[in-house]
């Protein structure tokens, strides 16, 4: 319940902010935007072990999917498991070509906020009143 009630104050939060200031809410953006971790340096140090890694845990996967015909989705995971880690083990080139190919910003979550972040800012307010409202009139507090 305590999570419920900071959930509300943070959506209360936002909503202000989205609604009152949104200056310092692009400056916030912008702090946060930064990258802390490039993953791809720390992994290829650790490529064959991580190749390794991912190519057991597909075929596990896989194998372990197959007694369960309602469980379709493992194989689907336990096939990307084992193409990354062949991928890992074979072609560490490519693992990089791949990364740079996702790492293209295709839409800015900021920019289509910030154009309709008035709307945002009344729906995070109604969604942090009303969570308030569950946590201390529905549950008989």
């Amino acid at each position: 319940m305590e999570y419920m009630i900071f959930a509300a104050i943070v959506s209360l939060l936002f909503g202000i902010l989205f609604l009152m200031s949104p200056e310092t809410l692009g400056k916030w953006g912008g702090v946060s935007n930064q990258t802390v971790m490039v993953l791809d340096e720390k992994l290829s140090a650790a490529r064959t072990i991580v190749g390794v890694v991912l190519l057991l845990l597909g075929l596990f996967i896989s194998w372990s999917a197959f007694g369960y015909g309602s469980l379709w989705y493992l194989h689907i995971i336990g096939i990307i498991a084992i193409f990354f880690g062949l991928l890992y083990l074979i072609s560490p080139q490519g693992i990089k070509t791949l990364s740079s190919i996702c790492n293209v910003v295709l839409l800015s979550t900021d920019e289509v906020a910030m154009a309709a972040r008035q709307i945002m800012g009344i729906i995070m307010l109604v969604f942090g009143a009303y969570m308030l409202y569950a946590v201390y009139y529905l549950s008989g507090k």
